[in-house]
């Protein structure tokens, strides 16, 4: 019977950025240079449209010109309306 997976790291592809682990629920502070070499601002513009793709949100700061912070998070899902 198929097996549907949350997520599979296919051998063989070079991903340029370690998302499985960066985006394990930790914050991570990461630095232009060494763990990107975009702009911080397309960095956290990409690293919360692969949150989205994964179904999570995610949690940017900005610590100066050249250090972001990221934290992902499941999205909380709706519940029935208790109103």
């Amino acid at each position: 019977m198929a097996e549907r997976l949350s997520e599979y790291e296919f051998p063989g592809v070079v991903r340029k950025y370690p998302w499985v682990e960066w985006l394990d629920g930790s914050p991570w502070r990461l630095r232009q240079g060494t763990d990107f070499e975009c702009k911080p601002h397309s960095f956290r513009t990409m690293a919360a449209d692969v949150a989205r793709a994964r179904g999570l949100g995610l949690r940017t700061t900005r610590e100066n010109e050249t250090t972001v912070v990221i934290q992902s998070f499941e999205k909380e899902t709706l519940g029935p309306d208790v109103s």
